[in-house]
């Protein structure tokens, strides 16, 4: 019971942090492991019970080499208050299976996933519920310094679980991928294409994400590694009987990381060019040149940042610069008693035909354990959280900030 991480499956619920309870059940066979899992997690504050997760899970392991899963979850939370009933709810329920098999030791794994989610988006009126499915299929491993996967998958427009963490809706696509290491040298591809509108609806354009990376590291010296990265991306948007248009970005970036005991120094620069597919109307050519250093000296770790980027537009020919500069302090005092980060940074855009914008963000979080104070209470600690964002330019200045003292236990 507390605070708890769920991660059945990406198509049911994956990388899930809230209140809850959880209860667990294995047993050993001569064949391999069951298990059994029964959940049920409330908001993400103590007392908020406006929404509600809950849920069971089987596993059957065989012998390390093969596992199926089956997994359900009923996801509900109150609407906001308006023309619905006070009670009224939305309500989501999935069945999920997943299969993984691994009969080669990780050189060549299969894992599957079939998902069938039921959403009613107002629990109250006769409106039915309606139903869709998600689905995705890889296959990957590693062998003699060569890795490798393949991937497949597809969501309808319709799945929805409420649970925040459900895949992308109405997402169609595969992904590829090779990497090899020779000694100090590594070498990756990843290809991928993807596009929405899964059921090809005439009335909507079908965009197509296309995107390759390649990247290259060299690790011979282990206090200066080396990065390069090339990518190609094109987005393509496709009218039924209609023309097409989009945009392609090719990126070219090298990073180098001078590593030296407390000091870290981090050097990054990229050259980007962007062309429209139709028009030459805001084809863009930029640069960025970027200076990340890092202290840490145990207790602190200082982290300032800098950035300069130029942006030249080819057919209008008009310039822009826009600056950077951060700094994150982090650490602890008062004997690793108080835990403490100030992070924030102010952001110049000069265009050449126009007044420049200045924007300034920063936060402050800070936590002290009062166990002494209210032992009745587990960990209890009180916190301090602030913010301030604000953006200035020529014809306005404007500024907000907020302040929260927290007092948490469980």
């Amino acid at each position: 019971m507390g605070d708890l991480s769920l991660d059945e499956s990406p198509g049911t619920i994956s990388d899930l942090s809230r209140r809850g309870a959880r209860f667990s059940l294995a047993r050993s066979l001569p064949s391999g492991v069951v298990e059994f899992d029964n959940f049920a997690f409330t908001g993400d504050h103590p007392g908020d019970d406006r929404s509600v997760l809950i849920g069971t899970a089987a596993r059957f392991t065989l012998l390390d080499k093969a596992q199926i899963r089956a997994v359900y979850v009923r996801a509900s939370e109150m609407l906001e208050p308006g023309n619905w009933r006070s009670d009224a709810r939305r309500r989501g329920d999935v069945v999920g299976v997943i299969a993984r098999i691994d009969p080669y030791q990780g050189r060549l794994a299969f894992e599957g996933e079939a998902d069938y989610a039921l959403f009613d988006e107002d629990t109250s009126d006769a409106a039915p519920a309606v139903a869709d499915t998600s689905c995705r299929a890889k296959l990957g491993g590693s062998a003699q310094g060569y890795r490798y996967s393949a991937l497949y998958e597809r969501t309808g427009p319709r799945y929805n679980i409420i649970s925040g963490t459900e895949p992308r809706r109405d997402w169609e696509g595969y992904a590829l991928g090779l990497g090899k290491e020779f000694g100090v040298h590594a070498l990756e591809l990843r290809l991928s294409r993807y596009n929405d509108n899964v059921k090809k609806n005439a009335e909507s354009p079908v965009v197509y994400r296309y995107e390759g990376i390649l990247e290259y590291n060299f690790k011979k010296i282990e206090t200066l590694p080396l990065g390069f990265q090339y990518a190609k991306r094109v987005v393509q948007s496709v009218v039924e009987g209609g023309g097409r248009n989009g945009s392609g970005v090719d990126t070219i970036a090298g990073k180098m990381t001078y590593l030296a005991g407390e000091w870290d120094l981090g050097v990054r620069a990229s050259y980007l060019q962007r062309r429209n597919l139709a028009s030459e109307e805001r084809d863009l050519a930029a640069a960025t040149v970027a200076l990340a250093p890092k202290f840490n000296a145990g207790d602190v770790t200082v982290a300032p940042d800098f950035s300069l980027k130029r942006s030249f537009y080819l057919l209008e020919r008009q310039r822009s610069d826009e600056y950077w500069a951060g700094l994150d302090i982090r650490g602890f005092a008062l004997g690793r008693q108080l835990d403490y980060q100030l992070r924030g940074g102010v952001r110049k855009v000069l265009p050449e035909s126009a007044s420049g914008t200045t924007s300034v963000g920063g936060n402050v979080r800070l936590a002290y354990p009062l166990k002494r104070l209210l032992g009745a209470l587990s960990a209890p600690t009180l916190g301090v959280r602030g913010e301030f964002n604000g953006v200035s330019d020529s014809w306005r200045r404007e500024g907000n900030y907020s302040l929260l003292v927290v007092l948490e236990g469980r």
